[in-house]
């Protein structure tokens, strides 16, 4: 495993975020309950989506949420000096 974030999508994000904050979970919890059958609860279960690797790289060196379809093409756009108020003039 390398040290560089992982990215990961909106939903794993947040259900790692909400068990960190709420619930005061450290790597060791997030590792047992993942190795053990997975995540019941709504707010948590997007993390039985990722592979254990991955949600262990997102919790001990960061994550990168993954860009929506939207958000790819306004970046693209963007990148070739346009803008969306540029496009809506014309």
């Amino acid at each position: 495993m390398t040290n560089e974030k992982v990215v990961v999508t909106k939903e794993v994000a947040e259900a790692i975020e909400y068990l960190r904050g709420r619930l005061d979970y450290k790597f060791a919890d997030f590792m047992r309950v993942s190795s053990q059958g997975g995540w019941s609860t709504a707010k948590s279960s997007p993390l039985n989506n990722i592979e254990i690797e991955t949600l262990a790289g997102a919790i001990l060196n960061g994550y990168e949420v993954e860009k929506s379809p939207e958000e790819k093409v306004r970046e693209y756009y963007e990148s070739y000096g346009g803008s969306p108020s540029a496009m809506e003039r014309k």
